[in-house]
């Protein structure tokens, strides 16, 4: 009598993740061909990846059979013929992963054409991206580069430098839609008010021959607030220059001129930029301007009157020295 004794086979499957994510189990062994239970593994992506489905090699391009699948769990069923029958085979499954994708905004705030930003987005991985960053720059010297804020009322400054990289914790994760606010504001610059007097046919007055210590005063208006007060001295050049008025904005000049009857008709032009080029004009002792950046802003004052007295009020001084 020959007794005889048949031991199954057994197999071993394993589960094995690509990219960032886990598999539990990770394998199974000792798996009854016939007989066997296989339980499957289940496909878990870390913080800040997807999972992208289980496949039968490495490279993540065949897919299982759709029917071993009930969401991120895989259950592996007989494939292979034992005799006529189907049993299990040892094999490898890999679970894919793939990393999100997020933007990063980088954006302008301020007034309209005041700077750019390059560049305006950028796209990286969620978990291990790392950004390149922006770089903020001005139009022109009108404007003036403020800082990076985090919020779009620009009230949380992350840097003051024109070149902004984000950073973060390295356990966090960047967050899509994410955006950084370059902040611009107008530049400060200064003014300069010019002053000409001509005499009744329109000629420019030889300045040696004003008053001596003559004093033509100017108030500066930003709305109704009186921001300075300034006077120009003749033997000074009849200039005077103000300094800290913000480009863009709208100041009101206004001459004092009724203190003397001796001066009159004035009128104004304004150079905004400083190129020799009117952009305003206007009669009367008020100018409203909108600031350039370095500009001048002439007053021509008619003399009305050589003398102090009019008429035949005068006569000269034959004992002065």
């Amino acid at each position: 009598i020959r007794i005889f004794y048949y031991v199954e086979q057994t197999v071993g499957i394993t589960y094995v993740p690509v990219g960032g994510g886990t598999t539990t189990p990770g394998s199974q062994t000792n798996i009854p061909v016939l007989s066997g239970n296989v339980g499957g593994s289940t496909a878990t992506p870390n913080a800040g990846y997807v999972f992208k489905g289980w496949f039968m090699d490495q490279a993540c391009t065949i897919p299982v059979d759709s029917s071993w699948l009930n969401g991120n769990k895989i259950t592996p069923a007989k494939t292979k013929t034992y005799g006529d029958v189907l049993g299990y085979e040892s094999a490898t499954y890999y679970a894919k992963f793939e990393e999100i994708k997020v933007t990063i905004n980088y954006v302008v705030d301020g007034p309209v054409g005041c700077g750019v930003v390059t560049p305006g987005y950028e796209n990286l991985g969620a978990s291990t991206g790392t950004p390149n960053g922006s770089v903020a720059a001005p139009s022109s010297s009108a404007y003036k580069f403020v800082g990076w804020y985090s919020d779009a009322d620009c009230t949380k400054l992350v840097s003051s430098e024109a070149e902004f990289v984000p950073t973060k914790n390295a356990t966090a994760l960047w967050v899509d839609g994410t955006t950084y606010y370059a902040k611009f504001e107008y530049n400060l610059t200064s003014l300069t008010i010019n002053k000409v007097t001509t005499d009744k046919s329109g000629n420019p007055k030889d300045y040696t021959s004003v008053d001596d210590n003559q004093t033509f005063i100017f108030d500066i208006y930003d709305g109704k607030t009186l921001v300075t007060t300034v006077t120009v001295h003749a033997g000074t050049n009849w200039k005077i220059v103000i300094d800290g008025l913000t480009v863009g904005k709208t100041y009101r000049i206004v001459e004092r001129t009724d203190w003397s009857w001796r001066y009159g008709n004035a009128s104004w032009t304004h150079d905004a930029d400083g190129d020799g080029n009117v952009e305003a004009q206007g009669t009367g002792n008020t100018a409203t301007i909108t600031i350039g950046v370095n500009g001048t802003i002439t007053f021509t004052n008619e003399r009305n009157e050589d003398k102090w007295l009019d008429g035949d009020s005068w006569c000269d001084n034959i004992f002065k020295n």
